[in-house]
């Protein structure tokens, strides 16, 4: 897959006829899946990617390293990446188009029903359709649900990573590196890995069953996200992941945790002995769960 990053003055142009996909894809979701299906080849996914100081914070459910592995799971050819700033927010729709035409030779293109584009929205799916061949992907649904970002995020907020991985057509996952923790764990056998939220959703505060990604190897695992208010109570909330049958070294170690299911909420318990004895009651419920995956 051929990665684009560029500015909105940047000039090139792609030769190679592109199946174009628009949106911002957060979380490439079964919705995002069916566009891209129906780009079918020579496909190309165009998106953006926030650097104004007040964006750049914003959470969400995919990094743009995140995506570029989905994507390139899913065979795309070409993904644009545009540099979104105050420019390219007060973009007139026509301006968008133009900016469009003048740098990929469009086959055509596919959007959903509920696209816009432009400054305040001003363009949609009809706008397009004014001078490109476009493909309109209806919304998809799950029990009379849509299936969209914001109820994703709404999921994963309520604990309900179930239904989230369902929408997802994936397990929901966080990618980051691991960092030194206060260590009380390994006292106890039940060692963790602590890893910052970063700018991802973050989940229900509790226990998941998860599976752990370490040098492209799988493990079984539980995490806890929260403050672990027996213990050292935080100021912020951070993810912590006991990795089953595992005893390496990964300070500093870039892994992804991949949420399962919710096992219950985080609680402060009477004393430390309380705490350890419900995360084995806890471990063997995660075991229950992943092994029958």
């Amino acid at each position: 897959m051929q990665i684009m990053k560029f500015k909105l003055e940047d000039k090139f142009y792609i030769k190679e006829k592109i199946n174009l996909c628009l949106g911002y894809f957060d979380g490439v979701h079964l919705g995002h899946q069916e566009l891209i299906k129906k780009a079918n080849n020579h496909i190309g996914v165009f998106s953006f990617e926030f650097n104004n100081v007040n964006l750049k914070n914003k959470r969400h459910l995919t990094s743009l390293e995140d995506k570029v592995s989905l994507f390139e799971n899913l065979h795309v050819e070409y993904f644009f990446v545009l540099s979104f700033d105050e420019k390219v927010k007060n973009l007139s729709k026509e301006e968008f188009i133009v900016f469009l035409k003048e740098r990929i030779n469009i086959n055509k293109i596919i959007v959903g029903e509920d696209f816009t584009f432009g400054i305040n929205k001003s363009g949609n799916v009809s706008t397009l359709q004014k001078y490109f061949t476009v493909d309109v992907v209806h919304l998809k649904q799950i029990n009379n649900i849509k299936i969209g970002s914001s109820n994703i995020v709404k999921l994963i907020e309520e604990g309900n990573i179930k239904l989230a991985n369902e929408y997802l057509n994936r397990f929901y996952t966080i990618t980051g590196v691991v960092e030194k923790g206060y260590q009380e764990g390994h006292k106890h056998n039940f060692p963790t890995a602590n890893v910052s939220l970063n700018n991802y959703i973050k989940p229900l505060d509790g226990v998941y069953a998860c599976f752990c990604l370490v040098n492209n190897k799988r493990y079984l695992g539980m995490c806890n996200v929260g403050v672990h208010p027996t213990i050292n109570l935080l100021k912020q909330e951070i993810l912590e992941v006991n990795i089953f049958s595992f005893n390496e070294d990964i300070y500093n170690q870039k892994i992804q945790i991949q949420f399962v299911e919710f096992i219950r909420k985080e609680k402060k318990f009477i004393n430390i002995n309380e705490l350890y004895n419900q995360l084995q009651i806890d471990k063997e419920k995660c075991l229950q769960i992943l092994n029958s995956i």
